[in-house]
Order: structure tokens, then C-alpha cells, then sequence
């Protein structure tokens, strides 16, 4: 698995070191000239700051940080699993829990300065068998002397919520509390978003939707005859 992001190549690859499977991330340099003397380079300033994120966390639902080499770039982690809310298809139901999961995850690492800063679909592991719980991966903290803005992580709340909502025509609620993230997201919290998360998980409970959700799954190319019957109701 690679990303590209500006001068830097982001590589992960899941290994066995021992007897543990790990995930090994590396970052390259493209066309990076030599840092100055006693100057870190990008490659190494962003390694050390994501596994020292990590090493703060310490949190049961944040991947667990192995070791950091950031002169070589390279970051080992835990593998937490290969499901990601990009891979995972949830019914409104099992999506609101789980959403709701991940804002009381985030509202933890808020209240101890924590900012994930890359809330992004394939960041959020799906693990778990019986209950599924998220895990968070690939925290993009700010460099030392430096603070990010906690509205940040619920803005992206509000766009993984998009991304399980899409495939749903028949769920005008969960716009509303979308809307709600993006409009007021510095006021609301990633709290505030768990509750209204939860509440959702309650409302998709009810029988008219898990009779669309299941009817979806038995024929997913009627989503739009379906979108037609139910309109906005």
C-alpha cells in the first residue's frame, strides 16, 4: 500500500518480526535535497512526530507504536486488522454505533491535547469479530512549538459519516446531523458528535430502515428505484 503526499512516498507493508504481525510504514524523500547540518529532514521530522503521537496515545482503540527509526523514516506498529470504514460496508445501524465509537475515541485523545489530524476512511480500522470497535492508525500531528484545532477531527467525522450514509438515499437524519458537524463542529465537539452519533444508531434501529437496509443488500442496484419510493420520508 502506498501514498504520495507532495515530496513525500508513503509506503506500508504488513510483516512478521518474531512471532508478531506488524504493519511497517516508510517514507522516502522525492528529490529532497540534503538537510543542513543538525537540521532535520521532512521525512524524519514526520516520522518522529507520529510515533511520539502514538507513544502519548496509549489508547486502547489507537494502534500500538513498536518502534521509531526517524532517521530511516520508518515506523512499526501493531497490525490492528485489514478491514478499513473505506473496505467495510455497514448497514445505518451498525455504521452510527460505530461511528459513534470513533468520536468517543477522538473526544479521549481531545481531552489530553490530542489531535488525530488525519481522519480519513483508511485510517479507521474495523476490528473486532463479535462487536466491531474502531482503531484508529496514521495520526498526522503538527511538528513541535506547534497546535492543531480539535474541529478539525470532527469536520472529518462529518465526512466519514458521508461515506457510510451514501450508499443509504432513505437516511434525511443522518444529513441533518452531517450538516450539524460541518456548520458547528468547533462548538459541537467530537462529544457532542457521539451523542448525536448514538442517536442515530437509535433512529436506524427502527423497522422501516432495517427493511430498506435489508432490501439494499438483497438488491443493490435498486438503491435508486428504492431512492424514488421513499423520497425524503
Amino acid at each position: 500500500m502506498g501514498e504520495r503526499n507532495g515530496r513525500i512516498t508513503t509506503t506500508s507493508s504488513i510483516e512478521l518480526i518474531g512471532r508478531r504481525v506488524v504493519v511497517v510504514k516508510r517514507r522516502r524523500a522525492i528529490d529532497e535535497a540534503e538537510p543542513a547540518p543538525n537540521r532535520p529532514s521532512l521525512v524524519s521530522s514526520l516520522t518522529e512526530a507520529e510515533g511520539r503521537w502514538l507513544v502519548a496515545a496509549r489508547h486502547p482503540d489507537v494502534v500500538r507504536v513498536r518502534r521509531v527509526t526517524p532517521a530511516a523514516g520508518v515506523l512499526i506498529t501493531d497490525h490492528a486488522g485489514l478491514l478499513t470504514l473505506r473496505t467495510c460496508r455497514l448497514t445505518l445501524r451498525a455504521g452510527a454505533g460505530f461511528l459513534a465509537a470513533v468520536a468517543v475515541t477522538v473526544a479521549d485523545l481531545h481531552r489530553r491535547g490530542l489531535v488525530h489530524g488525519n481522519l480519513r476512511l483508511d485510517h479507521v480500522i474495523v476490528a473486532g469479530a463479535d462487536r466491531l470497535r474502531p482503531v484508529l492508525c496514521s495520526p498526522a500531528p503538527p511538528p513541535r512549538g506547534r497546535s492543531a484545532d480539535p474541529a478539525a477531527d470532527v469536520l472529518a467525522l462529518a465526512d466519514l459519516a458521508v461515506a457510510v450514509a451514501d450508499r443509504f438515499p432513505w437516511a434525511p437524519r443522518w444529513r441533518a446531523v452531517i450538516d450539524d458537524l460541518r456548520c458547528d463542529g468547533g462548538v459541537i465537539g467530537a462529544t457532542g458528535a457521539a451523542r448525536l452519533f448514538t442517536g442515530l444508531e437509535a433512529w436506524s434501529s427502527g423497522p422501516p430502515v432495517r427493511l430498506l437496509d435489508a432490501l439494499a443488500a438483497r438488491v443493490p442496484a435498486g438503491a435508486a428505484t428504492i431512492r424514488a419510493r421513499v423520497g425524503r420520508g
